[in-house]
C-alpha cells in the first residue's frame, strides 16, 4: 500500500490490489486494509477513492459501527470523488452533519439549503 501511494498510483491500489486483497481474500482483510488506508487519507496523500470502492470501505465501517471513522474519511477526500446520492442518506441517517454539510457545500450539487434544513431537523429533535 505504501508503494502505490507514495509513486502516486492509487489505480493499481484500488482495482488489482483491492480485488486481489479484498475480494480473494479471508473477510476480515477490509478491516485492515482501512486500518492501514485510513492514516493516508487523514494526511491528505490519498485523497480520491473509486466510488465503489469508497461504498464498500463505508458499508464496511457502519457494520461495525464507526460512522465517526466514515465522517473522518469523507471530509478528507475530494469531494468530486463522492456520489452525493450514495454517501448523503448514511449522513442523514448517522446524523453525520460535518459530512453532510461538506459534501453538499463542496462537490458538482452544490447546495447550500439542504445542510441548513438537515441542521434545523436535528435542533428540532
Amino acid at each position: 500500500m505504501e508503494y502505490c501511494i507514495g509513486i502516486d498510483s492509487t489505480d493499481l491500489l484500488f482495482e488489482d490490489l483491492f480485488q486481489y486483497f479484498i475480494d480473494a481474500g479471508p473477510e476480515g482483510n477490509l478491516g485492515l486494509f482501512m486500518e492501514r488506508l485510513e492514516p493516508f487519507i487523514l494526511h491528505g496523500e490519498v485523497t480520491n477513492i473509486p466510488t465503489l470502492v469508497l461504498g464498500r470501505i463505508i458499508g464496511f465501517l457502519l457494520n461495525i459501527n464507526r460512522p465517526d471513522i466514515v465522517e473522518r474519511i469523507i471530509i478528507h477526500l475530494d469531494p468530486n470523488c463522492i456520489d452525493p446520492q450514495h454517501v448523503n442518506p448514511f449522513c442523514r441517517e448517522y446524523n453525520l452533519l460535518t459530512a453532510y454539510i461538506y459534501i453538499n457545500t463542496r462537490t458538482n450539487h452544490q447546495s447550500f439549503v439542504n445542510p441548513l434544513k438537515r441542521i434545523f431537523h436535528v435542533i428540532e429533535e
